[in-house]
């Protein structure tokens, strides 16, 4: 990367953050995720408040979504807040990473 590349980088995330601070409205949000979302070739997106150890369901610390209900439910019904590797992950840093469905999967098969 070279500096100049940098310096773009560094432009465009300034100008994320100016833009996100301005958000006022969950529509604004749903709006923007899905944008950012689609800049990166991802479809699906969840804010949501970081369950406890002992939390059980995400669907209870969703804020905004566009997860189909039927995704919420089973990963509900499976108890994915206790055991997948991505909220495991969340705990651990704030790096922004990503996680394959079928990886959560096979992280819930492995239980």
């Amino acid at each position: 990367m070279t500096v100049e590349e940098a310096s773009q980088d560094q432009l465009r995330g300034q100008h994320a953050g100016a833009e996100i601070a301005g958000l006022e409205t969950q529509f604004d949000i749903v709006r923007f995720l899905r944008r950012t979302g689609e800049a990166f070739s991802l479809t699906h997106f969840m804010v949501f408040s970081l369950p406890g150890f002992d939390g059980e369901k995400i669907s209870a610390h969703s804020i905004v979504s566009n997860w189909p209900a039927e995704v919420i439910a089973r990963y509900d019904a499976l108890q994915m807040v206790r055991r997948s590797a991505g909220i495991g992950k969340l705990r651990t840093t704030t790096v922004p990473f990503s996680y394959d469905m079928t990886d959560w999967i096979d992280d819930a098969a492995k239980g």
